[in-house]
């Protein structure tokens, strides 16, 4: 059984986040490979202040991205993980192009995104990811702040087994 992380991180909370789920699944069994999502062009800081990251997050809601180390084939995949910022009060443009170019029908995902409000932003995600993606969203949740508890990690990790379980 494989699953898919795809994330994007400007700041590298959303990279830590991910990369500790997988950490954590990775020590139950599961093989996990991990994608990286990159806009063709970077935003530059400060980002609450920077025009086009503000026009491509409200208006446009996408970018041109490339991902790393290379495209996935989600047909190998049992589960999605889908990791987003953010920004002005929903998800990044990377993350919502990467699930506009990506859909797959029916296939099972978990939303997280990460923020330092503790407001229930992976809903938005959860929605862009059902509506846009076509996928079933098994799990979804927002982690908040710098430092993620090793707690919410692991409900995580428990709720993508507990979801993978279900079948």
């Amino acid at each position: 059984m494989r699953i898919a992380a795809v994330f994007y991180s400007k700041t590298g909370i959303t990279r830590k986040v991910t990369l500790d789920i997988v950490d954590g699944l990775k020590k139950e069994g599961i093989m996990v490979d991990v994608f990286e999502l990159k806009p063709l062009r970077d935003y530059s800081r400060p980002l609450h202040l920077n025009p086009r990251l503000i026009y491509e997050t409200l208006i446009k809601k996408t970018t041109e991205i490339t991902v790393i180390p290379h495209e996935p084939e989600l047909k190998d995949y049992k589960l999605i993980i889908l990791a987003s910022p953010i920004w002005c009060g929903t998800i990044a443009p990377p993350i919502r192009e990467f699930i506009k170019k990506y859909k797959y029908s029916g296939k099972k995902a978990v939303c997280i995104t990460t923020s330092m409000l503790p407001l229930n932003y992976s809903k938005k995600l959860k929605r862009v990811a059902e509506r846009e993606g076509k996928y079933k969203v098994i799990h979804y949740v927002n982690v908040v702040g710098r430092k993620p508890y090793k707690k919410v990690i692991d409900s995580i990790v428990r709720k993508i087994i507990e979801g993978l379980a279900k079948e």
